[in-house]
């Protein structure tokens, strides 16, 4: 979810297998750690934008390359 690159080799690879994707449903996600917000390390914020907003961008843009 936080390769890019990864993300749109299984899209090409979706589409040489399939054809296409009917259908997109980005549900992955991690939480944060159970800790007040100013005990909330960097790199574990770092980790959740990364796979919950990017991981979902990365996988909308490579379903759909336009």
């Amino acid at each position: 979810m936080t390769d890019p690159a990864a993300v749109n080799a299984l899209f090409a690879q979706i589409a040489g297998c399939f054809g296409r994707l009917n259908l997109l449903f980005n549900n992955a996600g991690v939480n944060v750690p159970k800790v007040p917000l100013d005990e909330l390390s960097v790199e574990d914020l770092r980790q959740i934008i990364d796979i919950n907003l990017f991981g979902s961008m990365h996988c909308a843009r490579a379903e759909n390359p336009c």
